[in-house]
Parts: structure tokens; C-alpha cells; sequence
């Protein structure tokens, strides 16, 4: 797929969006793992505005992309009419996600959440948990982030896997086996029995996570795992 270019798909977006009632979607996060910058959004926002296009962001995680990019999500949003994010991901809730918008968009979106039975009754206590995120867990990503670069320094130095080192920019790190794709599942096990736990996205493609749960020891044992299992495979 890859990320689509605006103005050479300006009349794409104007004919499948205007006068259609739809928001316009925008998925932060881009299909090379990493997520689209603020010159892009922006030019996104000032087709649908000149074209009266509401404009949505899918910002799943967009504390992390904020941070990566030395920026205020409210800076980086400044142009859009919408956004959603995780509570979860990252800001380490148990559950939940937030949407924002205009009050008029709010109430219809409340409106349609109750129709489709999304009501929750007691939830101050998932609410508690979101205000903490709030307040106390956005800055610490930057831990996460840190320890996703070592990460990836770790597999990138061992023989037999790679890293794109270009394209960790949060606390996402993908890897791949070099050449041969039959250790997949093998590696997958091996893993899972030394309590490191990850998933492929390919034949050869693998996926890790930082979260608030792994810590530089993690880090360090995760990659000596790895360098012993490739080692010896």
C-alpha cells in the first residue's frame, strides 16, 4: 500500500469524501511502521478544509509519534476535526480509548455509541486509570523508546538477523531473520520458553514492543536469548 501521496490524490479523496457526510481517515501510523509528520497531515487538512471535508485521526498512538517528533499533540493535531488514541497502548491502562472533537461531533458520536449498546455503567474506576495515564505516563515513554533503540541495536549486531534502524523512532522494533525463513517458528518457541514473547508478521519478519513492563534488564537478556539461540541454531 504504502503512504499516499495528497495532492496526487486530491480528486480521490474530494469525490470519495465531499458532500458524503464521511470523515476523512487518517491512520497515524504508516504502513513502513512509522507515522506520518506533521507537513503531511497538515496537507492533508488543507484539501479537506478547502473542500469542506471533515478530517478524522486514527491516533492509536499518538503520544509515542508526538514525543518522537519533539512535538505537543495539540500542535501536531492543530488542523484536524477529530482524533481518537489508547488509553492502553503506551499509557499502560488496562483498557479504553478516548475521541475528541467539537461538542456537536461529541454528542452525536455518544449518540450513536448508546444505539450500538457501548454504554458502560461504574466506569469511574477505568476513568481513574485514564487520568493517571495522563498525568504521569506520556513523558515516560521516552523510557520506552530508549530501550526499543537498544533493542533493535542489540538484534541488528547478531548474526543472522536485521534491523532497519532508520524506522525505530518509537517503541515498535521489527526484525527480520536473513536469508532463511525456516527458523521462524523455531525461534518463536524458543523464545516463549525463556518467557520473551513476540509474534511474526511474515515468513522472516518479526515484531517487538516496549511497554512500561520491560525494563534495560529485559532488554539486555532478550537480546543475549537471541544471539544464543542464532548462535547455536
Amino acid at each position: 500500500m504504502g503512504t499516499m501521496e495528497p495532492n496526487n490524490n486530491k480528486n480521490d479523496i474530494i469525490n470519495t469524501f465531499k458532500d458524503k457526510g464521511y470523515f476523512f481517515p487518517i491512520d497515524l501510523f504508516s504502513d513502513n511502521h512509522g507515522f506520518y509528520y506533521k507537513k503531511y497531515i497538515d496537507s492533508v487538512a488543507m484539501i479537506a478544509k478547502n473542500h469542506k471535508i471533515p478530517l478524522h485521526i486514527d491516533g492509536a498512538r499518538i503520544f509515542n509519534a508526538a514525543l518522537a517528533l519533539d512535538l505537543q499533540v495539540k500542535d501536531l493535531t492543530e488542523n484536524v476535526d477529530s482524533i481518537s488514541f489508547c488509553l492502553s497502548k503506551g499509557l499502560s491502562c488496562p483498557v479504553g480509548s478516548i475521541i475528541c472533537g467539537k461538542s456537536k461531533f461529541i454528542s452525536k458520536a455518544r449518540h450513536i455509541r448508546k444505539g450500538l449498546g457501548g454504554g458502560m455503567r461504574q466506569a469511574g474506576v477505568l476513568a481513574a486509570a485514564g487520568i493517571l495515564a495522563l498525568d504521569e505516563m506520556i513523558l515516560r515513554l521516552k523510557e520506552d523508546h530508549l530501550n526499543a533503540r537498544t533493542l533493535a541495536e542489540g538484534i541488528d549486531s547478531i548474526k543472522g538477523l536485521s534491523v532497519e534502524l532508520d524506522l525505530v523512532k518509537t517503541n515498535i522494533v521489527y526484525f527480520e531473520i536473513d536469508n532463511n525463513s525456516n527458523k521462524t517458528d523455531k525461534v518463536i518457541l524458543a523464545m516463549q520458553e525463556k518467557g520473551i514473547k513476540f509474534f511474526n508478521v511474515g515468513s522472516n519478519r518479526f515484531r517487538m514492543v516496549t511497554n512500561r513492563g520491560i525494563n534495560n534488564v529485559d532488554i539486555d537478556r532478550t537480546v543475549a536469548e537471541l544471539f544464543s539461540f542464532f548462535r547455536s541454531a
